[in-house]
């Protein structure tokens, strides 16, 4: 291949009959995937833009700071990012959640303000089951956005949200009705259970308010435990009492 090299009032050019940088291999890539992609071969798809990130190592024209150039550059960072998102959004599609939730965490990185990278992880997240992560990426997002531009996120994003937030409220409802369903479902089967242990529960506090009340009348030199006028009480509550002692006694005295 023969080259030569011009000089303009830019600076140098480099001529050719025909030869491949990594940017034009990797718009070649980019757009055979969107080819695969309008064709419904959404794997094939997927392989051509890892095809097309891997020329990528570093910022396009990275130490040139011609104008022209840069803006070239600029241009080539844009369509770097759309692969990227395009890649991510072609996983999802495939049900490769973990390879997209990677992808577009490290997209976030590199573009922490752009709100459409950020819903599609919330996306992603909520997709895997984790809906908390999922709220906190757009938590994230929100305060980033106050912060450093003092604006709130779109609708699109807010609606994201209001969708997880309900969407956990439901959930923890379901399983607080859940939990209260088996209670009653164990009382329903078998309620004489329920009442054996309401009634051996009673019993045991009965047993042991009994043993601490007689002890502590015989610490007093009292004797046994009798009658004993409460202050406070209202007349008329020592039949009561007397009633209640009684059953007592009956049930767990001597």
């Amino acid at each position: 291949m023969d080259l030569t090299i011009d000089r303009n009032r830019i600076g140098y050019q480099l001529r050719g009959d025909h030869f491949e940088t990594d940017a034009d291999c990797f718009e070649r890539e980019v757009r055979a995937a969107d080819e695969l992609i309008v064709d419904g071969r959404l794997a094939d798809a997927a392989g051509r833009l890892q095809q097309a990130l891997a020329h990528w190592s570093g910022p396009a024209l990275d130490g040139l700071n011609a104008k022209e150039l840069r803006a070239h550059a600029a241009r080539l960072d844009e369509l770097r990012l759309a692969a990227m998102e395009r890649l991510a959004t072609t996983n999802l599609r495939l049900g490769h959640h973990d390879r997209a939730i990677a992808e577009l965490r490290a997209l976030t990185e590199i573009e922490p303000l752009r709100e459409n990278i950020s819903i599609l992880l919330m996306d992603a997240l909520a997709d895997s089951g984790r809906s908390i992560d999922s709220l906190t990426v757009y938590r994230s997002y929100r305060d980033r956005l106050r912060a450093e531009l003092g604006v709130e996120p779109g609708p699109v994003a807010k609606a994201r949200e209001r969708q997880l937030l309900q969407s956990l409220n439901t959930s923890t409802q379901g399983a607080v009705d859940n939990r209260a369903g088996v209670g009653r479902l164990a009382h329903h089967r078998h309620p004489e259970h329920a009442e054996t242990n309401l009634d051996r529960n009673i019993t045991h506090h009965l047993e042991t308010a009994y043993a601490h009340i007689r002890a502590a009348f015989e610490l007093l030199g009292a004797g046994r435990p009798g009658y004993v006028e409460l202050p406070g009480l209202p007349p008329g509550h020592g039949e009561q009492r007397t009633a209640i002692r009684r059953t007592y006694h009956h049930h767990v005295g001597p």
